[in-house]
C-alpha cells in the first residue's frame, strides 16, 4: 500500500561532489508505470494491399527483375542469387530451358567459332570445319590445315574466311544439289573460276560420308575432283571445301581477328611475326585480293606503336573499332588507325576485350574482370558480386558475349565456390548470365561443373534461334544449345524433372538488423503445375541469422499458400531459399510474390508517467521537500530534463535505477493571482 506521493531525481554532474537530489511530492493516483515501445502494426517495405490488418508485420516482395547480387533486402526487386537452370528474367522465379546435348564433339579438340553460313551451323574447330545438323555436329575425319590451328572465320554469304596460323583460307560448306562420279553441284553457289583448284573436299554427311578428294576445277555451281568418288554424293550430302586464299607473291600469312565491315573485309595481324600491329582489307569476295605483311601490302593500316597486340575487331557508330590490349582505335577513310576515349594503359591484360558488341546503343566489352559500356562515355555494368563477406565471390573472364532480343547473355567464371550449390563446388565454374537492361540474372551453370573449362565459348543461331554454349573440361570438349521461342524471349518448355533449382533470396532484415524478429508465416504467391500437386511445385527452406544449415518450411502447391513457422522461430534476419520442382518438362512452377508475416521483438523499455505537484508551500507528513517553492521546483525539473548523462530516478517503492526524464508538460490547475499559480508537472521518466 503506497502512504505517501514521493519520488526523488539525481542529476549527475561530472564531479560526483556536484550531483544534486531533489525530492518531489506526486500525486499517487497518477503514477503509471507502462511499457513506452511503439508496437502499432506496419507494412515494411511492401504494398499495403499485402499487409496484415493486426498487429504483425508483414514484408512483401513482388519482382525479381532486377537481378542478382543484393546480399540484404535493399533493392525491392532484386535477389540473392540463383542457382542452376532458374529464370527471373521476365519479373517472375521460374524454371530454365534445360540444355540440350549435342552428340559426335571431336575428343582434345577445342571449338574456335560457330556461325550461320547457307543457312548452315558451321564449326570451326582447332584444326577442321564441321557442321551441325538438327542435334548432331558432324566433322572431317582428319585435320584439314597441317600444322596450322585456327583462329577465326567470317562468313560473306557466299564463302567463308577463315585464319589460321598459317594461311589464310577461303572455305565453303553446303548440301549438295546434285553429283556425278567425278564431280558435286550447289545451285546457286556463285563460285569464281576455279576457286577451288588444288583444294581439298571433304564429304562429311550423308550419302558418301568420310571421303575427300583434291579439286581439279570448278564452275561457280559445280566442283571437279581430281579421282573419282567411292561413293557418289546425292542430295543428302553435306561438304566442306578450303583452299589458300590470296596473293600467292605476298600471301597473307598470320592472320588472327576477321570483320566485315563497309564493304571490305579485315583481318588483324599477329604481332608476333614481327611485322607490328596491322589491320589488313581487301575487297573481293573470294579474298583473291588478300595480302600480308603489313610492310609490304598497300591495304594494310598500323594500329599503335609496337608491342601491344590486336585483339578484336568490331563495327560501332559507322566506325571500325580496333582492339588492342590497352584501348581501342577507329578506322577511318584516309587510311588511318586514331586512338579514341576508351583506354586502358594501366590495365594491361589478355582479358581486354576478349569479346565486344553492339547492345542498345551501346559498344560493350570486357576489361580484365569488369564489363563496360561506350557511347560517349563509359560505364561499368559488372556482374554484382553474390557474397557480403571477404573475400568477395564475384564473376569475371567475359569472353564471350551474345545479344538476343532484348537479352544481352555473357559467359563468366566463378573466383569461388558455392557451398550451397552442387554444380558450382569448384572454383572457375562457368555460367550463363544475362543482362535485361536493369538488372544481371545467373541462369545456367554449364553441366559438367566437373573442374573449371580450359576454354569455352557461345554463340547465336538466328536460322534456328539456337543459343550454343561449349566448353572444354579436362580436354573433353562439350556442346549444347539452348532452344529460343521464334515469338518471345522465352527458352521453349524444356524444363529439368529430376532435380531442385534453387533460388536464393536476400537476407530479409526489415530495415531493422539490430531487432530481433519473431517469424509466424511466410505465403508464397504464383502459378503451380495441377499435375501432380504434391511433388510439383515450390519447397520453401530458410535459414536464420548466421546459421548455415537449411531448415524446410513446407510445400507450396497452390496460390497464395501460407506455411507457419515452427514455434519460437525468431532471429535478427532471414533468409530463404525457393526450390522449383516439376515432373513435367513442359510445365513450370511460377514464383510471384512472396510475403513474410513477423512480429518485431525489440529490447523492450519500460518508464512511469506521473503528476508532480508545482506549488509553494508544499508540504507533507515527512518533510521530504525540503521546502522547495514552485518556482525551484520548475527549475528543478528541467534541470533534469536538460541533463545529457542519465539521472537517476527514485520511485515511489525507494528503489533507483537509471533513466531520463524524457518530457515534462506544466498544467495549470489552480489560479489566485500572479503570486499563487498552483501547476501539475506531468512527466514521464525512461529507464535505460
Amino acid at each position: 500500500m503506497i502512504n505517501q506521493g514521493h519520488v526523488k531525481i539525481t542529476v549527475h554532474n561530472y564531479n560526483p561532489d556536484w550531483d544534486t537530489t531533489y525530492p518531489f511530492v506526486i500525486d499517487p493516483l497518477s503514477y503509471t508505470e507502462v511499457d513506452i515501445t511503439d508496437f502499432a502494426p506496419r507494412a515494411i517495405g511492401t504494398n499495403i494491399a499485402l499487409g496484415e490488418l493486426g498487429l504483425y508485420t508483414d514484408a512483401g516482395q513482388e519482382d525479381f527483375k532486377h537481378g542478382f547480387g543484393q546480399h540484404e533486402y535493399s533493392e525491392p526487386q532484386s535477389y540473392a542469387y540463383s542457382g542452376h537452370l532458374v529464370d527471373t528474367r521476365h519479373g517472375f522465379v521460374q524454371l530454365f530451358n534445360n540444355p540440350t546435348a549435342i552428340s559426335s564433339v571431336l575428343t582434345s579438340n577445342t571449338i574456335t567459332k560457330l556461325l550461320m553460313h547457307r543457312s548452315i551451323p558451321v564449326v570451326l574447330y582447332s584444326d577442321r570445319v564441321g557442321a551441325i545438323d538438327s542435334d548432331t555436329l558432324y566433322e572431317p575425319s582428319a585435320a584439314m590445315f597441317g600444322s596450322n590451328t585456327t583462329r577465326d572465320m567470317v562468313s560473306t554469304g557466299t564463302y567463308i574466311f577463315i585464319s589460321t596460323t598459317g594461311r589464310l583460307q577461303v572455305a565453303d560448306v553446303g548440301l549438295a544439289t546434285g553429283s556425278t562420279s567425278v564431280t558435286i553441284q550447289l545451285d546457286g553457289a556463285g563460285w569464281s573460276t576455279d576457286i577451288w583448284e588444288d583444294g581439298t573436299i571433304y564429304i562429311i554427311k550423308g550419302t558418301g560420308a568420310g571421303q575427300s578428294r583434291t579439286v581439279f576445277a570448278n564452275t561457280s555451281t559445280s566442283i571437279t575432283v581430281t579421282t573419282a568418288w567411292t561413293t557418289d554424293p546425292d542430295t543428302t550430302s553435306v561438304f566442306v571445301v578450303h583452299n589458300n586464299a590470296g596473293n600467292d607473291t605476298n600471301p597473307p600469312n598470320y592472320f588472327k581477328h576477321l570483320e566485315a565491315y563497309g564493304g571490305y573485309y579485315w583481318a588483324t595481324e599477329d604481332s608476333t611475326n614481327g611485322a607490328g600491329n596491322f589491320v589488313h582489307f581487301w575487297a573481293e569476295e573470294d579474298g583473291t585480293d588478300a595480302e600480308g605483311d603489313g610492310l609490304t601490302d598497300a591495304c594494310a593500316i598500323q594500329v599503335g606503336a609496337l608491342g601491344t597486340p590486336l585483339v578484336e575487331m568490331c563495327a560501332f557508330d559507322n566506325q571500325l573499332f580496333v582492339f588492342r590490349e590497352d584501348g581501342a582505335w577507329t578506322v577511318h577513310e584516309d587510311n588511318l588507325a586514331y586512338q579514341t576515349g576508351v583506354m586502358f594503359e594501366d590495365q594491361l591484360s589478355s582479358l581486354n576485350f576478349a569479346s565486344s558488341l553492339v547492345w542498345q546503343g551501346f559498344l560493350i566489352f570486357p576489361v580484365r574482370n569488369r564489363i563496360y559500356k561506350f557511347k560517349t562515355g563509359i560505364q561499368d555494368i559488372t556482374p554484382p558480386r553474390w557474397n557480403d563477406e571477404i573475400p568477395y565471390k564475384t564473376f569475371g573472364n567475359f569472353s564471350h558475349m551474345v545479344v538476343r532480343g532484348k537479352h544481352m547473355y555473357v559467359l563468366g567464371q566463378s573466383n569461388a565456390v558455392n557451398s550451397d550449390e552442387t554444380l558450382e563446388d569448384n572454383v572457375g565454374f562457368l555460367a550463363l548470365l544475362a543482362h535485361d537492361g536493369v538488372g544481371w540474372h545467373k541462369l545456367l551453370d554449364f553441366p559438367d561443373n566437373a573442374a573449371a573449362p580450359s576454354d569455352y565459348g557461345m554463340w547465336l543461331d538466328q536460322v534456328n534461334d539456337r543459343l550454343y554454349i561449349y566448353a572444354c573440361v579436362s580436354g573433353d570438349p562439350k556442346l549444347y544449345y539452348i532452344r529460343l521461342e521464334t515469338l518471345s524471349d522465352m527458352p521453349y518448355a524444356n524444363y529439368p524433372t529430376s532435380t531442385y533449382c534453387n533460388l536464393y533470396t536476400s537476407y530479409y532484415t526489415f530495415s531493422l538488423p539490430r531487432i530481433p524478429k519473431s517469424f509466424a508465416s511466410l505465403t508464397v504467391g504464383g502459378d503451380f503445375p495441377s499435375c501432380f500437386p504434391n511433388t510439383n511445385g515450390v519447397r520453401v527452406q530458410y535459414r536464420i541469422d548466421d546459421t548455415a544449415a537449411w531448415t524446410t518450411l513446407g510445400t507450396v502447391s497452390s496460390d497464395m499458400q501460407e506455411l507457419d513457422f515452427p514455434t519460437s522461430t525468431t532471429g535478427k534476419k532471414i533468409q530463404f531459399r525457393l526450390q522449383l520442382f516439376t515432373t513435367s518438362s513442359s510445365s513450370t512452377p511460377v514464383i510471384k510474390k512472396l510475403i513474410v508475416k513477423l512480429m518485431l521483438r525489440p529490447e523492450v523499455l519500460y518508464g512511469v508517467t506521473m503528476d508532480i505537484i508545482v506549488a509553494d508551500n508544499v508540504s507533507d507528513p515527512n518533510r521530504l521537500i525540503c521546502g522547495l517553492n514552485a518556482k525551484q521546483v520548475r527549475a528543478a525539473l528541467k534541470s533534469a530534463r536538460d541533463s545529457i548523462q542519465p539521472i537517476t530516478f527514485h520511485d515511489i517503492y525507494g528503489e533507483s535505477a537509471y533513466a531520463y526524464l524524457a518530457s515534462i508538460r506544466f498544467i495549470s490547475v489552480a489560479y489566485e493571482d500572479m503570486d499563487h499559480v498552483q501547476m501539475m508537472a506531468r512527466c514521464t521518466v525512461v529507464y535505460v
